[in-house]
Formats: C-alpha cells, sequence, structure tokens
C-alpha cells in the first residue's frame, strides 16, 4: 500500500486532529516520491 505523505498522510492527520483524536506517526513510517514540483527529499524533510 502506498502512502505518500503529502496527500494520504496529511489528510488522515488533518481528519483525526479535527475530530479531536490523538495522533502518533512512527518515525520513517511514511514516504513520498519526487513529483514535477518538489523533489521527495525536500518534501519529506519539510513534513
Amino acid at each position: 500500500m502506498e502512502c505518500q505523505t503529502e496527500y494520504c498522510i496529511d489528510s488522515a492527520v488533518r481528519t483525526a486532529t479535527i475530530n479531536i483524536l490523538d495522533v502518533t506517526l512512527v518515525a520513517d513510517g511514511h514516504s513520498t516520491k519526487d513529483s514535477t514540483v518538489l523533489p521527495a527529499e525536500t518534501n519529506h524533510i519539510a513534513s
């Protein structure tokens, strides 16, 4: 299953916090890939 940080993970965390749920992200438990606008390494650091 592919979960990209800037899509699936971002949306899930935002939805959970809006619904007052606790969120824990595991280090290196999510990823991304290069896009036409942003290299994956830059996006991963920003997240």
